[in-house]
């Protein structure tokens, strides 16, 4: 029988079958030079002991606190927000330890520190936990460099016992209204909560996704270090969802208008977890303060624009002067 098919099928085929070759090795090449580049990346930016300094613990009687320490000059001190850790000031760091020494902790109940079930993760218990801290380490008239929650923290603290030379508030989480009401008493229940499939590494990469602007930046190797606390210890959920009850605190920020330390907030433009105008009315409720606004930088100020950033501090720091 004759076939009916046209004399220039088969070349047809062939030459479909060579553009998804060579299309496919393009591809692959892409894609291995994106993973080099990953790799690369991670092998620097990933070196927390370089960076930041060897992980240490702070021994207190309602549980250990995971610090690092690096650099020679004033107390400085880095705060990292809900979710997050110390690692977050690894590419900021290293810009300042030149000029100070400079001290990160991991909150407790999140990071390398501990997650007690006692703990209620509000705003008093973290507060005192941090100036516990501060007191312990010696830190003798820090700055503060405050991420998020770690700002609210700060400003709870400091608004009791100013005591720090001024505090850089990164897109302070001090918009009670952000919270629903609802998931209030709900976020009370953290350690069932924790059974629930909520801190999967997908979860954490879309929360990157969500902090960090510049996407290059979000490799592979960077999602499994925010990852690692939530996967070594199941607590850590339960630590993240109580913590709801400290950013819905009712009342902040006129909580913070007895502040006598200098307040300087610094704020990027497309931040998608803090609104620029919870910055303008934290501005307005504490005498003096400065609200500064970068016009590309995410959630996460520090590691979007660490240059900028330091030159922010900077400024501050002069200005104290």
């Amino acid at each position: 029988m004759v076939s009916t098919h046209p004399a220039f099928l088969p070349l047809l085929v062939l030459f479909v079958i060579a553009i998804v070759l060579v299309a496919g090795y393009f591809w692959q090449k892409q894609v291995r030079h994106r993973l080099a580049i990953s790799a690369a990346l991670d092998a620097d930016e990933l070196d927390f002991d370089r960076r930041l300094g060897p992980l240490q613990f702070l021994e207190r009687t309602d549980g250990k606190i995971a610090f690092r320490q690096i650099g020679q000059g004033p107390d400085l001190i880095c705060l990292h927000g809900i979710g997050a850790s110390m690692i977050i000031y690894r590419r900021l760091v290293p810009l300042l330890a030149d000029r100070y020494r400079v001290t990160c902790l991991d909150l407790p109940g999140f990071g390398w520190s501990d997650k007690p079930h006692s703990l209620s993760y509000e705003l008093e218990p973290q507060a005192e936990a941090l100036t516990a801290a501060i007191h312990i380490l010696d830190l003798k008239k820090p700055l503060v460099v405050a991420s998020s929650m770690g700002a609210a923290i700060a400003l709870a603290s400091l608004t009791k016992e100013a005591w720090a030379r001024a505090i850089i508030a990164l897109a302070p989480a001090t918009d009670p209204g952000r919270i629903p009401k609802v998931l209030l008493p709900i976020a009370a229940h953290g350690e069932r909560l924790q059974r629930l499939p909520l801190s999967t590494r997908a979860t954490v990469r879309a929360i990157a996704h969500k902090v960090i602007a510049r996407r290059e930046i979000i490799t592979p190797g960077l999602v499994d270090a925010y990852f690692r606390p939530f996967k070594a210890e199941s607590s850590a959920a339960a630590a993240f969802l109580k913590s709801f009850r400290l950013l819905g605190d009712r009342r902040m920020p006129a909580l913070f208008k007895a502040l006598t330390v200098p307040l300087v907030i610094l704020y990027g433009k497309n931040d998608a977890m803090v609104r620029a105008a919870s910055c303008e009315t934290l501005e307005a409720a504490i005498p003096g303060a400065k609200l500064i606004v970068h016009p590309t930088a995410g959630h996460h100020i520090m590691e979007d624009e660490p240059e900028w950033t330091a030159e922010q501090i900077a400024a501050v720091d002069k200005s104290l002067v």
